[in-house]
């Protein structure tokens, strides 16, 4: 790490850090976001890049003693201005969060997982907050996104040609989840077994959005509301959704 500070420290010495981008796959993708938390934790007189882009990135990497200390009291993580694509999951989601976690401006594109909520599970005390986000054509078991089982709100955002083999083509929300989703599109998500785009088992609110083009291969094209859960649903349009047994739009059991 240290050498390679010395050669972006170098890079400065001709561009300004606003016109700087750091992109790495694989093990390049780690060394670039190691880097990063070097300079932030230990050289914070250098500044950072303006972007950091990375692809399937290698993230198994140590932290320094000083990163120890602060990782004792690191609860909440805010993610802003991001982009997880192409990465594969085997044994559990990309994000997996217990407390709190506001994602901003960040997009997850074409990934995929062999197991529940391939881009985030909020699961155990965790609090989830989106907005302005976007999650297109990622594939898992259960949840082709998003897997909530506390806290979420999720606004202003977007979810397309997500897939999963199961339940909730974009969205799972789990028996002890309490979502409420404002303004957002869901279009064209499919689901192999039921709820094109949401699936729930718990209490929801959904307003001033949009569910099109959605599918489901049993139940309900768009939203299944399962096990005599509470979801309210105000001010949303439902176009074109599908289902081979019943509910094209909506299921209610």
């Amino acid at each position: 790490l240290k050498s390679s500070l010395k050669v972006y420290q170098e890079i400065l010495k001709r561009f300004k850090p606003e016109n700087i981008r750091f992109f790495g796959t694989s093990s390049g993708g780690g060394q670039a976001l190691s880097l990063c938390m070097f300079i932030r934790h230990e050289h914070n007189e250098t500044p950072l890049p303006k972007k950091l882009i990375l692809q399937s990135p290698g993230l198994q990497v140590p932290p320094s003693d000083a990163q120890k200390i602060k990782m004792e009291d690191l609860k909440d993580l805010k993610i802003t201005g991001s982009a997880f694509i192409l990465n594969s999951i085997e044994m559990s989601s990309l994000i997996s969060s217990s407390d709190v976690l506001v994602l901003e401006d960040s997009k997850f594109l074409f990934n995929n997982a062999k197991t529940e909520g391939t881009c985030i599970i909020n699961k155990d005390d965790g609090k989830l907050e989106i907005k302005n986000s976007q999650f297109d054509n990622n594939h898992g078991l259960d949840a082709g996104a998003i897997r909530n089982s506390n806290k979420m709100m999720i606004k202003d955002s977007e979810f397309e040609n997500n897939f999963c083999e199961n339940n909730g083509g974009a969205i799972y929300n789990d028996f002890d989840g309490d979502g409420e989703i404002s303004n957002c599109l869901f279009l064209k998500n499919k689901a192999e077994n039921n709820s094109g785009a949401i699936h729930c088992y718990t209490k929801m609110k959904i307003s001033d959005s949009q569910f099109i083009d959605n599918h489901a291969l049993n139940y309900a094209g768009a939203l299944l509301n399962n096990d005599s859960t509470t979801v309210e649903i105000s001010n949303c349009k439902m176009k074109n959704n599908s289902s081979e047994k019943a509910g094209g739009a909506i299921a209610n059991f």
